[in-house]
Order: C-alpha cells, then sequence, then structure tokens
C-alpha cells in the first residue's frame, strides 16, 4: 500500500521592488517601502515667494509602494501592517514652513483629513497607498507635504536587555554659516505615530519624500480696477486784466476803460499815451460874451388936452434916437453869439 507524501509548498518568488528607500528588518520578514508615482515638481534651489522660480501644481500626490520578503523558516509568515497617511497644506508659505533649517509643511490638509488602515502581506506581496494634497482655492500657490507612517504590528525585534547608549559628540565651538529661513520657525506639531511604543524599527516615516514648494502666494494682490480719474473740466482760472501798459490778446485782457491797442492796454482816448493820462489841451478857452444891458428910451404918454394947442418946434431927434438904440441893440446881439 502506497502512502501519499505530502507537497512541499514551493515559497514564491521574491524579486526586489525599485526604488526602495526604506526597509522595516523583522526576526520573520522584511518590509520594503518604495517610492511610486510622484506628481512632477522639482526642488526649487532658490525659493522666494512670487521669484523668477515656481511650480504650477494645484493638486499634489505621492505614492508609494509596501512590499513583504519573509525570511528562511518563516514562508507562511505574514506581515500585519497599519497604515496612516497624513496630508498638509500650507496656503500662506509658497516656499515651506522652515523647521531645523528644513522647509515644511505642517498645516492639515481639510481636503484630505489623515487616515489610518491595517492589512496584511505574505510573502512577494505588495500593496500602493496614495497621499494627496491640493489647494483649497483650485488655484497653483503655497506648499505641500505628503507623508505615509508604516508601522510592523507583529515585527519580533531581537532587542538587548540593557540598550547601549549612543556616545554623544559634542558640537565645537567653531562658528559655521547658518542659513537664516525665509518664514519664522515654529514648533513642529506631534508626529504621527502608528506603533507607538514599539521597537522604533518597526515604525517608520517616510513622509519627507513627499514636499512641494509652488512658490506662488495665496494672497497675491488682485489687480482691482482702479477708477481711471475722469477728467472734469475745471474752469481755467481767469487772468486778472492787465492795467495801462501791459501786453494784451485782445480787449478782454484790458481793464475796463481800456483798450488793446498794438499788443498794449491803452487809453482809448489818447492810445499813444503809454501811462494812459491824457494830455490837457493849450488852447485858450472860448471866452463867454457878456451881454451889454441897453437903456431903452420909452415913450411916456402924455395926456391929450381938451383943446388942440399949437405944435411948438420938431420931432425928429426923438425918431433919431429910437433907430440909433435899436442898432446898438442888434450890434450886441449879434457879438454874444
Amino acid at each position: 500500500m502506497l502512502t501519499r507524501q505530502p507537497q512541499k509548498v514551493t515559497k514564491k518568488a521574491f524579486i526586489p521592488p525599485e526604488d526602495v528607500i526604506k526597509v522595516l528588518d523583522c526576526k520573520q520578514f522584511k518590509v520594503y517601502i518604495s517610492e511610486g508615482e510622484m506628481t512632477s515638481c522639482p526642488q526649487l534651489t532658490q525659493c522666494v515667494p512670487d521669484g523668477t522660480q515656481t511650480n504650477n501644481v494645484s493638486q499634489y500626490s505621492s505614492t508609494w509602494k509596501i512590499t513583504v520578503e519573509t525570511k528562511e523558516g518563516y514562508d507562511d509568515a505574514k506581515a500585519n501592517i497599519r497604515a496612516v497617511t497624513e496630508s498638509n497644506y500650507c496656503p500662506d508659505s509658497p516656499c515651506g514652513e522652515f523647521v531645523e533649517g528644513y522647509p515644511v509643511c505642517e498645516n492639515p490638509d481639510p481636503n484630505n483629513p489623515s487616515q489610518g488602515f491595517t492589512f496584511d502581506l505574505g510573502n512577494a506581496e505588495s500593496k500602493s497607498i496614495t497621499v494627496k494634497s491640493q489647494s483649497t482655492s483650485g488655484k497653483a500657490c503655497g506648499s505641500y507635504q505628503t507623508r505615509l507612517h508604516v508601522g510592523i504590528l507583529n515585527c519580533d525585534v531581537e532587542l538587548p536587555e540593557t540598550p547601549t547608549p549612543i556616545a554623544t559628540v559634542e558640537p565645537t565651538a567653531t562658528p559655521s554659516a547658518t542659513i537664516s529661513p525665509t518664514s519664522t520657525p515654529r514648533p513642529r506639531r506631534p508626529r504621527i505615530d502608528p506603533c507607538e511604543g514599539m521597537p522604533r524599527r518597526a515604525c517608520l516615516d517616510v513622509g519627507p519624500d513627499g514636499f512641494c514648494q509652488t512658490g506662488i502666494s495665496c494672497t497675491q494682490p488682485t489687480a482691482t480696477p482702479t477708477a481711471t480719474p475722469t477728467a472734469t473740466p475745471t474752469q481755467a482760472p481767469v487772468a486778472t486784466p492787465n492795467s495801462c501798459g501791459g501786453t494784451c490778446g485782445s480787449n478782454n485782457n484790458c481793464q475796463s476803460g481800456l483798450y488793446c491797442y498794438q499788443g498794449y492796454c491803452r487809453n482809448p482816448e489818447c492810445p499813444s499815451e503809454t501811462d494812459c493820462i491824457c494830455s490837457l489841451a493849450t488852447t485858450a478857452p472860448t471866452k463867454t460874451p457878456t451881454p451889454t444891458l441897453i437903456t431903452l428910451a420909452t415913450r411916456v404918454p402924455t395926456a391929450t388936452p381938451e383943446e388942440s394947442l399949437p405944435n411948438a418946434g420938431s420931432s425928429t431927434p426923438t425918431v433919431l434916437g429910437i433907430g440909433i438904440g435899436t442898432i446898438l441893440l442888434i450890434i450886441s446881439l449879434a457879438l454874444a453869439i
């Protein structure tokens, strides 16, 4: 009678992943963390807000791949992995916030809150995780940072009973050049730890690999249309009319009582006088004749005698006197005129 021999399980061939950036080494397996597809965002060598170097990125994403390789004697082991995503967006820091001399972004992205999840991976198995960060306004501005925190919950690590203290080297007093950050440093917030209380070898933070500076300010002053001042017709100041002797182009340029004569204000009565004062006439004034009073003889009526008396003498002298008086009166009136 033949007995059936148990078939030996062939271990799945493991192909080391490319672009490995971190390795978690446990007793049963190794966990590789490799970099996958990333949004193109070259580091700005001279990042100045709104300067010549910028990245037109409104959404930044990082993808990491976790792969497990079991060790000899643990072919069926599975790594129990806990991963926590962290997405940050800093709209007020186009070049990032400097912490200990390095640019980071520590402001949580409200559109992509942190998520934590647990999964198992066996030999040659892998899982890709993508962490996104995006601009809250939809425009390319500010800075982004994506992180992935990975912890192996069932990692067996052989630790010494008494940890060997790590020797510290005191810094020398030699002054060294320091790079002044462009923004005020502030303390980092507590780091997310997916495996608190576990050995450090079983927990890794690969987040700093996902950082993007746009170099563009989100608070750029919008080009508010400035009211173009309309040319309000302003009354040209009326020039004070010129006095006598002042220049003129028309009569309006001269004061009242003057007129423009050959480019100068003059008196219309005597335009040739530069001081506008007219000279008095030198001719003798006309003498007003004084009328000569002439007394005319008046004939006094005499009473008619009742009886007619004979004429005595002649009337010729009387008539002659009246005629001479009349002639003198006419001559006097003619002279008066």
